[in-house]
């Protein structure tokens, strides 16, 4: 086992099958390991708190601490639980002094790395891959399915070593000390973390009123965290009189499954810990009609998942109208802004009726990249006298628009284009040093900030600027003009009602782990080509919902933070667990949806 610093996760593509993880699986003492809980601590390290204080309690805390987990492994053959500091390294140190305890189960990325190879370990054979599932589905049931049930947090005390109890002010003799019945607690054994909310008195927003679990229908946890969030955000700011058109609708079945679940109307498969606990195969069924590439049980992307949803949605309500098709030799110039700063924007010449696979592969040449590695965002293809029909909530709620300016540097001449937008995905920046801090303004800064077009005629690169061709009057010389230097800038054109905005963690080898901060509240204004909107039009939002992916590049756990309405709540598939707002804000966010605070001048409702 290695420490995080020195994981090198190119390994993982270049090393050979392990032979060592089916042989030191021991499962049963695993999933041992996994229901005695405490796995936020390392052992080692906790045998000097434990000798200094006697008192051990099992009070639980609440599951969105799962981040304090992830710098802990369990060892698959004996079940030790060790942590991964370089300064440290228990679990270093226990894979050095047993011979055949080499694997290890990493909770931060929810993978299992061999000592022995040096690798994360991949599976390719029948054995392998039946070891490797058994541990996930152990740590999937026992921590993140009863997560509800807090054994993640539970203390380090073992069923064979139970500790005294005793009072912090003064010891108390066996004859003093009442004893305490199985599943009695008494009120002066009760204390309550100061970062965590009573669960006495609740509101009328508690766990079970306000948001359901929903079940785990294989390897959906992508899909779970999605709808969590879009419910939230819908619960808000969804009309009597939107929702009454949706309904009217002849044949939606996407539209009608997700609006059972926003109301509550959802197959119930029950209750877990006196939550209520939603089947959403109806939704996931219905979407899986429509986008193929979710039949699967394999594990999915959520910000894929998000834009599948959106458009199948869009797609019940507006009526494709027959347009004729472009000419076969008209062309036209797109502008592709990269995660590259080496590439920053690219222009590209393309057929105008090119599809959209047609153009990623297009840029994919371009940059020298495979199809499969890269993911275009954007607008769908299609112009607005392509459908008829009124618009849906999904798009009134979620569409904004981005407007691309480009400045020639030849004539000064400065030409926009506009395009719809139902998200911002946005690159990490590299910060100057590891010390510095990355906040999602700096995200958004990146991704609005101005870029250069040289021009190349080699590599067909730069802007073809017209009005510098048409002032030639010379094809001859027109020719030599048809790229320029040029300035590119993305903005923000119209302020959509919810801002949803997508962090690029995922890369082709590795996962971007870097906490990007973020606030509860956020001012779009600077970033908008028109600031002055004016009390008619705010650019202020409030954070409603974060998604978080916790795991790797290969694998991992979706779950999502959302608030409801003024309370913050973990969702992990079936569990649900109010939290405080600065777990919210401590989390690894890989989606965020901000909802526009309304004005005296608008409605928050659709």
């Amino acid at each position: 086992m290695m420490g995080e610093s020195a994981m090198d996760e190119t390994k993982v593509a270049m090393s050979k099958e392990c032979r060592h993880v089916a042989a030191a699986l021991n499962l049963s003492q695993l999933r041992k390991r996994f229901k005695a809980g405490g796995l936020h601590r390392c052992e080692q390290c906790d045998v000097s708190s434990q000798k200094k204080s006697k008192k051990q309690t099992k009070q639980v805390k609440h599951a969105s601490l799962l981040e304090e987990a992830k710098a802990n492994a369990v060892c698959l053959t004996c079940g030790f639980l060790g942590c991964l500091e370089a300064k440290q390294g228990h679990g270093i140190e226990h894979a050095s002094r047993q011979s055949k305890h080499t694997c290890y189960y990493r909770i931060g990325t929810a993978d299992v790395w061999c000592a022995k190879c040096e690798a994360v370990v991949v599976g390719t054979s029948t054995k392998v891959k039946t070891a490797l599932g058994d541990i996930t589905k152990a740590y999937d049931d026992l921590i993140i399915s009863k997560a509800g049930r807090m054994h993640l947090y539970a203390s380090l005390e073992r069923p064979t070593e139970p500790a005294p109890e005793t009072t912090a002010m003064e010891p108390q003799t066996e004859s003093e000390t009442p004893k305490k019945k199985k599943g009695v607690k008494t009120k002066s054994a009760k204390k309550l973390d100061p970062e965590e909310p009573s669960n006495e008195a609740p509101s009328p927003y508690d766990p079970v009123a306000v948001t359901a679990g929903l079940m785990n229908l294989g390897n959906t946890c992508y899909f779970n965290a999605t709808v969590q969030s879009l419910r939230s955000v819908f619960a808000a700011v969804l009309s009597p009189e939107a929702l009454k058109a949706a309904r009217s609708l002849l044949s939606a079945p996407v539209t009608n499954a997700l609006l059972d679940f926003f109301e509550g109307n959802g197959a119930r498969a029950g209750k877990k810990s006196g939550k209520s606990v939603y089947n959403p195969g109806q939704l996931l069924s219905a979407l899986r009609e429509t986008c193929r590439q979710f039949r699967n049980r394999a594990q999915q992307d959520a910000y894929e998942l998000y834009l599948a949803l959106v458009w199948a949605i869009d797609d019940e309500f507006l009526k494709p109208v027959p347009v004729p098709a472009p000419t076969s030799d008209a062309l036209q110039q797109i502008f592709v802004k990269t995660d590259n700063a080496k590439d920053g924007t690219v222009s590209l010449i393309v057929p105008a009726a090119a599809s959209m696979d047609e153009i990623e592969a297009l840029v994919a040449k371009k940059l020298n990249l495979k199809q499969d590695d890269m993911l275009l965002s954007g607008a769908r293809p299609v112009a607005t006298s392509d459908v008829e029909g009124p618009p849906s909530f999904i798009h009134t709620a979620l569409m904004g628009a981005l407007v691309n300016s480009v400045t020639c540097h030849t004539c000064k001449n400065v030409s926009n284009s506009y395009d719809d937008c139902v998200s911002m995905s946005l690159a990490i920046p590299k910060p100057q040093s590891d010390d510095d801090d990355v906040t999602l303004v700096d995200c958004i800064e990146a991704f609005t900030s101005v870029n250069t077009l040289v021009a190349d005629e080699a590599t067909s690169s730069g802007y073809r600027c017209e009005r510098c061709s048409q002032e030639t009057g010379d094809e001859e010389s027109a020719s030599k003009l048809a790229f320029q230097d040029a300035s590119v800038q993305m903005q923000l054109f119209g302020v959509p009602q919810v801002l949803t905005l997508h962090l690029k963690r995922l890369g082709k080898l590795r996962k971007n782990s870097r906490h990007v901060a973020f606030e509860t509240v956020l001012d779009m204004a600077p970033f908008v080509l028109r600031p002055t909107y004016g009390p008619h039009m705010t650019t202020t939002y409030r954070l409603d919902a974060v998604i978080v992916h916790m795991g790797n590049r290969y694998g991992g756990h979706y779950v999502a933070y959302v608030r409801h309405p003024d309370s913050w709540y973990y969702t992990s598939d079936a569990n649900v667990q109010r939290v405080s707002e600065s777990t919210v804000l401590g989390a690894e966010a890989y989606m965020l949806l901000y909802t526009r605070n309304s004005s005296a001048y608008t409605s928050s409702k659709l």
